[in-house]
């Protein structure tokens, strides 16, 4: 059975556990203990289902789960999940891919790690005796606050409280989050920005007499979002399903490596990559896109993390996190699997404002990922070129990761296949994506119409009157009243 453990150490547990509590002992996140590589048969990937290939990944990294299970939660999901032929749609852009990975209800990657979570939990809980009523806390960069909500909207036994930045998003993020309707749905905007709010929902999580008073109070927390290792399962599964599109499309002959460029964020696709390589999913380079309000570019090149980094306002909000959740359990991986030397990595943080790591771990972390910086000006550049020379509509985001791995290309000699994850519909930034074509609207609302009519597509049906929906999310906090407004919320006494 795969086992499970937080990664700044503790007792092993089984994934189900995992699942249902969200996050470790000690502060740390959930990892896995080990995991078998799969009995692969790539071609045959080629022609699996979605749902097929979630299912043996997700039963592979979360064995008591049975494939009835997985495979039940799965078919239960809409048959209108996706606007798209295929859950995940393959453009070619020059000598590579881009695998688009927004055709969710809520336009965002994010939908493809939320939709299962809530039945992982509800399963978790019968497995392993829950009794009390869930208080699940997300903070969100931008897109994940709408995944979460439609995901787990209605979902009887969990209050679901989502804190998202006020500032720094895009008005489609913004008011996405907002228009969520379920009557177990809560959400506030705070004030200071994405790395104070990731920073208080984390210790909030972590306060173990706020712990015992959600207890007297008949609840207890999970999580959503990337620090929740069903999250992390669902990602590494997209990853075997996105190769074996690259397959079926003759992009890339099986058993081949894959290059994955990828728009980084809170690092999840990153360690998905890590855990489908262990998996036996032929994974090459993993490129890193980020932009200047992250710790990685300074990581990656010299193994120093340092705390300390100015936030500014970026075309690329989805990549607006300074310090990565999953940076953590890299850390976890790069140590060998060593949780007392990852909780201390993680502690200096708090001491010391950071920490270098050994040199044999920056020898792992420069064999496996090449980092690029990418600027405002290189994004719009990208997308202009996407859209001139490949008739090719990127999101910034998308652009960013195409930027880095030309950048990637150009530093070496490696000739493999590559896909870069398109993990945010163009449509969410319209008014910037229009602008790299040609042409100017600032009305949020038309130059969705524009960039619609533009990508010979219709608006779907989530942003269809988004401006003229009312706010149901509207609550502005600022960081450090996260606490007080989950009490309330939760009306704890």
């Amino acid at each position: 059975m795969a086992e499970y453990i937080s990664s700044r150490g503790g007792e092993k547990v089984p994934a189900s556990k995992a699942v249902l509590d969200g996050i470790g002992t000690y502060g740390g996140l959930y990892v896995p203990v080990d995991l078998t590589p799969m009995d692969i048969d790539f071609s045959r990937l080629a022609e699996m289902s979605y749902g097929e290939v979630q299912t043996r990944v997700l039963h592979a990294m979360l064995d008591d789960y049975t494939e009835e299970e997985l495979h039940s939660a799965i078919e239960e999901l809409p048959d209108d999940m996706f606007d798209s032929e295929q859950p995940v749609e393959l453009k070619g852009l020059g000598n590579a891919a881009v695998a688009e990975l927004y055709h969710g209800p809520t336009l965002s990657h994010r939908d493809y790690g939320e939709m299962l979570l809530p039945k992982l939990i509800i399963l978790g809980g019968r497995k392993n005796g829950l009794k009390e009523k869930l208080a699940v806390l997300s903070a969100s960069e931008g897109d994940q606050g709408a995944a979460v909500f439609h995901a787990f909207s209605g979902v009887p036994g969990m209050e679901v409280i989502v804190y998202s930045p006020k500032e720094g998003i895009t008005p489609v993020q913004e008011k996405l989050n907002a228009v969520q309707e379920g009557f177990n749905l809560h959400g506030a905007g705070v004030r200071s920005g994405e790395p104070d709010t990731q920073l208080n929902v984390r210790e909030l999580l972590n306060n173990v007499e706020y712990q015992e008073k959600l207890t007297n109070n008949g609840f207890r927390f999970s999580t959503a979002g990337t620090g929740n290792i069903g999250v992390i399962a669902a990602y590494t599964a997209n990853l075997f399903y996105i190769y074996g599109q690259m397959v079926h499309a003759a992009r890339v002959q099986a058993g081949e490596p894959v290059t994955l460029s990828i728009p980084t964020g809170s690092l999840a696709e990153a360690i998905a990559a890590v855990y489908a390589e262990k998996l036996g999913l032929p994974v090459g380079k993993i490129v890193l896109a980020c932009n200047e309000n992250s710790i990685l570019p300074a990581f990656m090149e010299e193994g120093s993390y340092d705390a300390d980094v100015a936030f500014t306002e970026t075309e690329t909000p989805s990549m607006n996190i300074a310090d990565p959740t999953n940076l953590e359990r890299l850390l976890y991986e790069l140590t060998g699997g060593d949780t007392s030397a990852t909780a201390n990595y993680m502690n200096s943080i708090q001491w010391m404002g950071g920490y270098d790591i050994t040199d044999e771990m920056k020898e792992k972390l420069d064999e496996k990922f090449f980092c690029s910086c990418i600027s405002d000006e290189d994004v719009e550049e990208e997308m202009k070129r996407a859209y001139e020379e490949d008739q090719v509509v990127l999101d910034p985001h998308a652009a960013a990761a195409s930027a880095a791995l030309q950048a990637y290309q150009d530093d070496s000699s490696d000739d493999h296949a590559a896909v870069i994850l398109g993990t945010v519909s163009p449509l969410k930034s319209a008014r910037i994506v229009l602008h790299a074509a040609g042409q100017s609207e600032n009305d949020p609302a038309q130059a969705m119409e524009t960039l619609a009519e533009l990508m010979g597509t219709d608006v779907p049906e989530a942003l269809k009157g988004l401006f003229e929906k009312d706010s149901i999310h509207d609550k502005s906090i600022n960081a450090e009243d996260v606490m007080s407004e989950t009490t309330a919320i939760l009306q704890l006494m």
